[in-house]
């Protein structure tokens, strides 16, 4: 299945109102094979398409999930339909859960596990600009998460919503990834840069300056005595 044939599938399922009752012949065999072999691998698949209409629905509904989560090569389906055999399910997965399985893990992209991404994350996010992050999209899904809120959250729940937050945005930044995206970390302003020494935050000498002749232009605005 190609990007073309996704696409037009997409187009001839939004443009009609209801559903149309046919769409390109190319898109309806490929979801027909692939169906197939999902049958196969899961025995009690009648469960839920208990109809040859419910059936019917649901591949229609299949050729619009992949279209609109960016699944358009035969390699992500087939990727898919090899984790589909390792199921050990006998109940027909979602197309949900069927999309998942088609994009590449977190380790294939190269990237950390979630769980070890989130962690470096809350360790890091005090020093954001200064820590070497072990690849760009870990900071981009923690920028997307909030820095401030990573820092500043300490409520169970807070830290529980914060989590499940940085889950969506760790997820997105690996299908971006996956369709060609590329993150970089900001670099750092030496004027503002906080240094680490000794576990301490030290402002850089420059910064220091800066800020004395804020303070400075402060006073002799308010009339105080420099």
């Amino acid at each position: 299945m190609n990007r073309q044939l996704i696409n037009q599938a997409k187009s001839n399922i939004c443009q009609a109102r209801p559903e149309p009752a046919s769409l390109n012949t190319e898109a309806v065999g490929f979801v027909n094979d692939l169906f197939k072999s999902l049958q196969v691998a899961y025995p009690a698949w009648r469960q839920a398409f208990p109809t040859d209409q419910d059936l019917q629905l649901a591949k229609k509904s299949w050729i619009r999930a992949f279209a609109e989560n960016g699944v358009t090569a035969k390699e992500q389906v087939a990727r898919g339909m090899k984790r589909a055999r390792r199921d050990e399910s006998d109940f027909f997965p979602s197309v949900g859960k069927f999309i998942s399985w088609c994009r590449l893990s977190p380790e294939e992209m190269g990237l950390p596990p979630e769980d070890l991404a989130w962690r470096e994350i809350n360790q890091h996010s005090h020093h954001v600009l200064v820590h070497k992050w072990s690849h760009p999209a870990i900071y981009e899904a923690g920028s997307r998460t909030g820095w401030f809120d990573i820092r500043t959250r300490s409520d169970e729940r807070e830290r529980a919503g914060l989590r499940k937050a940085f889950s969506g945005h760790y997820l997105a930044v690996i299908k971006e990834l996956e369709q060609g995206a590329e993150f970089t970390i900001p670099a750092a302003d030496e004027t503002r840069l906080e240094h680490h020494r000794n576990g301490e935050q030290v402002m850089t000498e420059e910064s220091k300056a800066k800020s004395r002749e804020i303070i400075r232009q402060l006073r002799s605005t308010l009339g105080m005595s420099q």
